[in-house]
């Protein structure tokens, strides 16, 4: 292999890390941008209903409702509920 092809090969190699990275930007925005949505739609549903999700849904949470629940605003209940749904959604 000459020092051109190396050289290329070297390139070629840095142009994808900086892609890479320019895609996991992207990803972070997204993700940041969703975790807002959730979190304002969290608020909302609480603060429209005053209950979590285990008593309108029956839903029992991971970590123990009721010791999650009490140390927490609702809204997080509810967050983690929303959470749930969609990796159910994309099993």
């Amino acid at each position: 292999m000459s020092d051109e092809d190396e050289r290329l090969s070297y390139n070629d190699r840095l142009l994808k890390i900086a892609q890479l990275r320019s895609e996991v930007g992207i990803y972070r925005c997204k993700t940041e941008r969703l975790e807002a949505i959730i979190e304002a739609a969290s608020v909302f549903v609480a603060d429209m209903t005053g209950s979590c999700p285990h008593d309108m849904h029956d839903w029992q949470h991971p970590k123990g409702c009721m010791d999650y629940c009490a140390a927490e605003p609702i809204s997080k209940c509810w967050a983690l509920w929303f959470k749930h749904l969609a990796e159910e959604a994309a099993e």
